[in-house]
């Protein structure tokens, strides 16, 4: 039988999805499986990235460093991959590349937000409001 501590770590996010309650302390009679496992593997990878949680002996399998390519390997094909994927790769020019780029859709976002019915400007700040669910 499960109680309400035994699923203490589920993010209040997740708790009304995975157990159909709307408050905490409601005991859940019945968990949704699926959402549950995806919470369950969502929270592993959450845990995982911020080293609160460990798999021991994990290391041993692979090691990430010897995937990376050498740094000789990568300065001789920048120019090559910069080309395929039509980036600069010298540093003052590629920050160019993204302050231009990062204008021109700023200007962009600008330029259309007054047909956006979604947003408004309340009290001297933006908000947005939620999209009308379309009927099915």
């Amino acid at each position: 039988m499960l109680t309400a501590r035994d699923l203490d770590w589920i993010p209040d996010k997740w708790w009304g999805l995975v157990t159909g309650e709307t408050k905490r302390n409601n005991t859940p009679h019945r968990l949704n499986r699926r959402v549950f496992e995806v919470c369950v593997c969502r929270q592993l990878v959450q845990e995982l990235k911020s080293a609160d949680i460990c798999v021991p002996g994990g290391d041993s399998y692979s090691d990430t460093h010897a995937q990376l390519l050498p740094m000789e390997k990568c300065t001789e094909t920048q120019a090559e991959y910069g080309g395929l994927v039509g980036l600069p790769v010298e540093g003052k020019s590629f920050v160019g590349h993204l302050q231009t780029r990062l204008k021109e859709v700023a200007d962009s976002v600008d330029r259309g937000y007054m047909a956006n019915s979604y947003f408004t400007i309340t009290n001297d700040r933006p908000v947005l409001t939620k999209m009308v669910k379309k009927p099915l």
